[in-house]
């Protein structure tokens, strides 16, 4: 089987520089046992562990502690979930090694995210990567020289009059998709040995277990697995298809857990958020791997690929999964999401949304059209109406032959502009950039400024930002700090904390460095803040502003007295005039703050 580059592998290595713990995840067969042998073969890691060894996990587990103690830095353990205690024994090792060791850990589901009392033993001493099937990019490299798509999008432009092929229906990225083994089926007369290698391989995943003791029907989760694959791209109706499959609401939701759990699905949130829906009633659901759903869909012909919906969803599909797996190794932080929104009583959508870290957002249509028609821009044209200056570009993918700009920051792309470098001008390849992680800390400064004029830190619980009921926290704050700048002239510097358990000693380590200490805190009031925070009286002494976001939490009067109520602005629509008045609202009360001071 050919051994194809993980674009990945840089950005592993620099992790484990920095982080004692390093966890990849990712589906059974997509390559991270290859990869982390590579690792050692090329002197990396000084071995690697195999859990699936029977023999060995019965060592393991008869001492956990005592054969971690026996091991030489840095080395591997593959197929780490099959052991549930490793992860509260890694915490052992780490407390009495003063997180000295190096230890990457790989994983066909997630590690070390239950047990130890609900909470996570590897919280703040593990960083977390996915490796996803391989992307196209990958596999057409010639030399091996890592690149992200999501850097090209949002920093690289396309390079005009570049010729490029045109994607075929029964192109290998559709049919084969990014699993290794499924790539050695080109060829049509390799097709229906292609289709049973899938479906044996679902098979195995959904028989095997990949935790000890877990309860699971094989035939529910392969029901739902399946409408999933006929259904790609597709935002889910919940009690649909329970009625359909004579399942209840709860037992869908389970099984999709579980579905993404073992990595043969994944779910991509919409970028605005009804307030009557749930996060998954509004989100897209994707298979792994397009290979799934062009089996599920075309089965033993290719006819069904001729249909205009069955092409479009399939080639969403396999922009999303590009895009997923760049992502994973870019320069630029990014998540991701499609759009949905009701306009003027019209839905409007888009196939595809970028947000960085800033805020910044990028759009992309997809289309299978060799044309470009002027109704392709529609949804485009809405957002950026919507959403203003944070749209820094959009996109267009189709089946044109060549970029073309469609107006300012706007370009239609070829598909082939997802894997070929050669498109593109002014693109860095990921590895000139050398090694750009920090160690981790403890907080989140956004667009770290040492010299800022006004430094401010907000405290907010990490489950309520982009839930249902919270909103984006995040995003709001982000526009309250433009703003402050904006009215002010001043430089400044937000500091996002999300770990309200941990505010007494993130404050203490801050004014440690009075150069480094926030000006102001705001805390963001909710009652999972209220909840995790514990006894607030260390706040008494600091300067705050604190933020009501959720009423119903449960304050001492003394911290309800002084909140301000920003119930209208955490239901408000962003870019709403009732947003831009709460934002605009909290920025002069923070600089009234300041000037008091």
């Amino acid at each position: 089987m050919t051994l194809y580059p993980r674009f990945l592998e840089p950005k592993i290595l620099e992790l484990l520089a920095v982080s004692p713990v390093v966890i990849i995840e990712g589906a059974r067969a997509v390559g991270k046992t290859s990869l982390v042998n590579k690792l050692a073969r090329e002197g990396q890691l000084k071995a690697v562990y195999s859990m699936a060894d029977t023999g060995l996990r019965a060592l393991v587990e008869s001492d956990t502690v005592g054969w971690l103690r026996s091991l030489d830095w840095p080395c591997a353990i593959d197929e780490a979930q099959l052991v549930p205690e490793l992860p509260l024994a890694i915490k052992q090792i780490l407390d009495e090694s003063q997180d000295s060791i190096r230890l990457l850990l790989t994983g066909s589901s997630s590690i070390g995210q239950s047990g130890f009392g609900g909470t996570d033993p590897l919280a703040r001493r593990a960083l977390r990567v996915s490796l996803e099937p391989l992307s196209e990019a990958e596999m057409r490299s010639g030399d091996g020289q890592a690149w992200s798509l999501v850097d090209a999008l949002f920093d690289a432009l396309p390079l005009a009059g570049a010729q490029a092929q045109p994607l075929e229906v029964t192109s290998d990225a559709l049919v084969l998709g990014g699993m290794p083994q499924y790539r050695r089926f080109a060829g049509s007369s390799a097709l229906p040995a292609l289709g049973l290698a899938i479906d044996e391989g679902v098979r195995s995943i959904l028989t095997q277990q990949v935790k000890p003791g877990e309860s699971f029907d094989q035939l529910r989760a392969q029901e739902i697995l399946s409408y999933i694959l006929r259904h790609p791209a597709s935002e889910l109706n919940i009690s649909e298809v329970g009625r359909e499959l004579s399942m209840d609401r709860r037992t869908v939701d389970a099984y999709l857990d579980a579905l993404e759990k073992r990595f043969l699905v994944y779910e991509v949130p919409n970028l605005h958020r009804p307030s009557k829906k749930s996060l998954r009633s509004s989100a897209k659901f994707f298979p792994a791997d397009v290979a799934l759903s062009a089996r599920s869909l075309v089965s033993s012909s290719d006819a069904q690929l001729l249909d205009a919906d069955v092409r479009g969803r399939l080639l969403e599909t396999l922009v999303m999964q590009q895009v997923q797996a760049h992502a994973g190794w870019a320069n630029r932080a990014v998540e991701v999401f499609h759009w949905r929104q009701r306009i003027k009583s019209r839905d409007t959508e888009l196939d595809l949304v970028l947000r960085d870290s800033s805020g910044a957002l990028l759009a992309l249509e997809v289309k299978a059209s060799a044309r470009v028609k002027p109704e392709f821009l529609r949804g485009l044209k809405a957002f950026q109406e919507l959403y203003g200056e944070r749209v820094s570009r959009g996109f267009v993918v189709c089946n044109v032959t060549q970029p073309l700009p469609l107006g300012e920051n706007v370009w239609a792309l070829p598909f082939a502009a997802l894997w070929d470098a050669s498109l593109w001008q002014g693109l860095v390849a990921r590895s000139d950039r050398g090694a750009v992680l920090e160690p981790l800390a403890e907080v989140e400064h956004v667009g770290e400024k040492p010299d800022a004029d006004v430094r401010l830190l907000a405290s907010f619980a990490a489950a309520d930002d982009g839930s249902a009921l919270a909103g984006d926290i995040r995003g709001f704050l982000g526009d309250v700090a433009d703003a402050v700048e904006g009215l002010s002239g001043l430089e400044l510097e937000l500091i996002l904390d999300d770990e309200p358990a941990m505010l007494a000693e993130t404050l203490g380590q801050m004014q440690e460095s009075p150069e480094q200490s926030p000006q102001l805190l705001l805390p963001v009031l909710t009652p999972r803040w209220v909840k995790q925070v514990g006894d607030a009286s260390f706040l008494e002494e600091e300067n705050l502003l604190p933020l009501l976001w959720i009423a119903r939490a449960q304050l001492p009067d003394w911290l309800k007295e002084s909140a301000l109520d920003l119930t209208v602005a955490r239901r408000a629509e962003p870019g709403s005039a009732d947003y831009r008045a709460a934002v605009e609202d909290l920025a002069e009360r923070i600089l009234e703050r300041l000037s008091a001071e």
